[in-house]
């Protein structure tokens, strides 16, 4: 059996507000991204379909797929990072993340409102794993 990422709670599902780190212009709001988590083994299948020579061990697949995948994904969604996905009770789920959207500006919000976005990074990619709202940086 093969590992899932969790199903995102309704709370990373709601569309946060652009983000805010002055208070003089109102409340704070955190930066987050609008994403779809990945598992080594989607990372593997992209690398075994789209480019067989590149290495595929461990953090080499890892490295293989942020090198590649950019050139097979929409202009839009051509953004990579590590995402905290919240586990009840538990340190957080660390995951690589296809970026789709970011509250960091407001175009940047508007492309949440893509759902064929989104619908053709899961094509690629073989999968049916749903963006949400998560946080987001190195691990």
């Amino acid at each position: 059996m093969s590992f899932r990422p969790p199903t995102p709670s309704p709370s990373l599902l709601v569309t946060p507000p652009l983000w805010n780190k002055d208070r003089s212009k109102g409340p704070r709001v955190y930066p987050r991204i609008y994403a779809i988590p990945l598992t080594l083994e989607v990372m593997d299948r992209f690398l075994e379909n789209y480019e067989p020579d590149l290495p595929r061990y461990l953090t080499d697949s890892i490295i293989s797929f942020q090198k590649s995948v950019g050139g097979y994904l929409p202009p839009e969604a051509r953004r990579v990072t590590y995402i905290e996905i919240p586990e009840e009770g538990d340190e957080p789920i660390i995951l690589l993340g296809i970026i789709i959207a970011s509250n960091m500006t407001t175009e940047d919000l508007g492309l949440a409102n893509r759902p064929e976005l989104v619908k053709e990074v899961q094509e690629l990619l073989q999968i049916d794993t749903p963006a949400a709202w998560y946080r987001f940086g190195e691990p």
